[in-house]
């Protein structure tokens, strides 16, 4: 069986790169597609690899320039053709799913339908994107009817979630398969727990909400660090009192220790999945969680019970809400072993018998 592997673009570290990471390690001699491979962007693993650009390699230098030029990274997709290949595995959000299959069979994990596209409002307090949204509205229509019809040739779809499986049927009218995203479990395990602060881990952009975790850090005075780095790191260090500290970015090795240590991890934002939660339950730590979106499919909210509870849930995006889930959270005694228990669910030997499981039904 000769497998290809696409993503959409090696241009950074995300969960997306970490899903398709474990894609490499399923198949290590399978050629990679991409649009662009920036070595110094994204995970260190991929040195060395067999990847396959496209002319955009050339030009692109930084993810806003690649997300400006989308229409372009599609493009190229289409045009590139898998050499002699059984199976092509995707990992998509956009261009990845547009690789011209030829007999192959193809199956993509789709992250979610390009939100650009389909979903624009749910970009919120982002102007840069704003004015993206202006310039292809006019032309949205088409671009929608190009989408569409390219993933009509996908032969199976992968969804992470309920939620991103109603999206991938509500806007492409396709059945999906959910396996959810992986961590690599043998890497956590609980920690002695001696520091005496809260962990945010996060990229700091608009949609992500870090400034409604720090405006509540001002007024309640607690330790916060805050891991992670973005277009807002500057305007945020501004607005943030001395309890609050920024770490930037962190080894794998130096956020495990953060993790073990914390009292506990803060996910402020909706995410379509999260891998934090997770790696905090990984470590023997509970979250306190925006209740909507992954989370609602990966932890267990307390309510009442703390048996099998993996984190406290609020849900409004507010100072005072955020503010009770706190105080709400330091009366609740979380049993360790459940929260590891939970995490195990999501180990990645589970997540890649899983995706073999599929190829061969599909073949």
């Amino acid at each position: 069986m000769k497998i290809a592997l696409v993503h959409d673009a090696l241009i950074n570290k995300g969960g997306a790169e970490w899903v398709f990471q474990n894609f490499v390690e399923m198949f290590p001699s399978a050629p990679i597609y991409t649009t662009v491979y920036l070595k110094d962007k994204t995970y260190p693993f991929f040195l060395g690899k067999n990847i396959k650009t496209t002319p955009l390699q050339k030009i692109i230098k930084n993810e806003n320039q690649f997300k400006s030029l989308f229409p372009l990274a599609n493009y190229y997709m289409q045009k590139t053709e898998v050499d002699d290949a059984d199976v092509i595995l995707s990992s998509s959000t956009f261009s990845g799913k547009y690789i011209s299959k030829n007999k192959a069979k193809h199956l993509c994990y789709c992250y979610t339908p390009f939100r650009l596209l389909w979903y624009p409002n749910s970009y919120k307090n982002n102007k840069s994107l704003d004015i993206k949204l202006n310039i292809i509205k006019p032309f949205l229509p088409l671009f929608r009817k190009w989408d569409y019809n390219v993933v009509q040739k996908i032969d199976k779809f992968i969804a992470m979630t309920t939620e991103t499986q109603k999206r991938i049927w509500n806007v492409y009218k396709k059945d999906s398969t959910i396996i959810h995203p992986p961590i690599d479990f043998s890497k956590y395990g609980k920690g002695k727990g001696t520091g005496n602060y809260f962990l945010v881990v996060s990229r700091l952009e608009p949609y992500k909400r870090v400034d409604l975790v720090i405006e509540s850090f001002n007024e309640i005075g607690l330790p916060l660090k805050i891991v992670g780095k973005g277009t807002l790191e500057g305007k945020l260090k501004i607005t943030a009192n001395k309890n609050i500290e920024f770490l930037g970015s962190v080894s794998d090795e130096e956020l495990i220790k953060l993790y073990q240590n914390c009292i506990t991890v803060i996910l402020p934002q909706k995410e379509d999945y999260g891998l934090v939660p997770i790696e905090s339950n990984a470590c023997g730590k509970p979250v306190i969680c925006y209740g909507f979106g992954g989370v609602e499919t990966t932890m267990v909210p307390f309510n009442n019970d703390s048996s099998n509870a993996t984190a406290v849930f609020f849900y409004e995006q507010s100072k005072k809400s955020l503010i009770n889930a706190i105080n709400q959270f330091e009366k609740i005694n979380f049993n360790s072993v459940n929260l590891l228990d939970n995490a195990k669910r999501f180990d990645k030997p589970i997540f890649k018998e899983k995706i073999m499981n599929l190829i061969s039904s599909v073949l």
